[in-house]
């Protein structure tokens, strides 16, 4: 699990020397968790240890995870001299993925599922 509660990424234009701020992007709220397991197939073999583990092919990754986070961003406006928003609400986004062994077939199959959830993205002009 790994949890970040503000996360600042600013972009600064310093192609002339003049280091122009560009924008800054929050990513607040940073929740992941996740497990993963290398349960090993039927028949398989013990690999001789001074074979690397992943040359193995008697074992399959199976995971899961989940990711929960809310951007943030702003932009310079150089006339103003000022950050102001680019988002006028934060953007959450929410990432799930898993692949697990399927047991409704015959041959133990595994399935990989992603999935990405986006609450609407409020930008401001």
């Amino acid at each position: 699990r790994a949890t970040f509660p503000d996360v600042v990424f600013r972009v600064i234009n310093d192609l002339q020397g003049h280091d122009d701020a560009l924008f800054t992007l929050v990513v607040r709220d940073f929740d992941a968790r996740g497990d993963a397991l290398m349960p090993p197939t039927k028949g398989a073999t013990e690999i001789p240890s001074s074979q690397p583990a992943y040359l193995s092919q008697s074992q399959t990754l199976l995971f899961k995870f989940d990711i929960s986070t809310a951007l943030f961003v702003n932009y310079f406006d150089s006339h103003s001299n000022l950050w102001e928003p680019f988002l006028l609400k934060p953007w959450e986004l929410h990432f799930h993925g898993s692949r697990t062994e399927d047991t409704a077939s015959p041959p133990k199959r595994c399935s990989t599922f992603f999935d990405i959830k986006s609450h609407p993205c409020h930008v401001s002009f």
